[in-house]
């Protein structure tokens, strides 16, 4: 693998790590805050910021070769390549894509567990028809939006674990095509 590879794979691969970050952590944030009343401004301001961050990320991802010409990050080493032994490519992109699905259920999952005890408490409160008395201290919060981000993000995180291989064959094929097309 060339330097000039690495550096691409390394631009690409965190351009797609911030992709997954914008959907499934920056944006629900956004939108659990909506119904608390925002005013024209912010809805501008993060709607101006949402597209300004979307547009970077598809410039890292798209033309990861030309930032890498531009800034020429792959000058100045004494070897053209890098020698990893035995350790291809995709199999970098595949420890990659697995430890973004690892961080998503890692960062959702404990969220997700306090929200699932909190709605099972609820249920069984409402259906017994019981007042707790830690209630009137700290009422009971269901929070049914991050407990379904939540399950959808440890399913986005399962996901790409378990189609590690073959996200890491989609990308190395991509990456291919844009080095053979330079």
């Amino acid at each position: 693998m060339t330097k000039r590879d690495l550096f691409i794979l390394i631009i690409k691969l965190w351009g797609l790590y911030s992709i997954v970050l914008l959907v499934f952590n920056t944006m629900p944030s956004i939108l659990q805050v909506m119904p608390y009343g925002v005013d024209v401004y912010l809805i501008i301001y993060m709607v101006i910021a949402f597209v300004v961050s979307t547009i970077l990320l598809a410039v890292l991802l798209f033309k990861a070769p030309k930032i890498v010409d531009l800034l020429k990050l792959d000058k100045g080493f004494e070897e053209e390549n890098i020698n990893f032994g035995d350790i291809k490519s995709i199999t970098i992109i595949r420890i990659i894509v697995i430890f973004m699905g690892g961080s998503l259920v890692l960062y959702h999952f404990p969220s997700f567990l306090l929200n699932t005890y909190y709605i099972f408490k609820s249920l069984i409160v409402e259906s017994q028809g019981q007042i707790d008395y830690l209630d009137f201290a700290m009422p009971l919060q269901v929070d049914y939006y991050s407990w379904i981000l939540g399950i959808i993000n440890i399913f986005i995180g399962y996901l790409l674990i378990t189609n590690s291989e073959r996200i890491s064959k989609w990308l190395d094929k991509k990456q291919v095509k844009e080095l053979d097309v330079d």
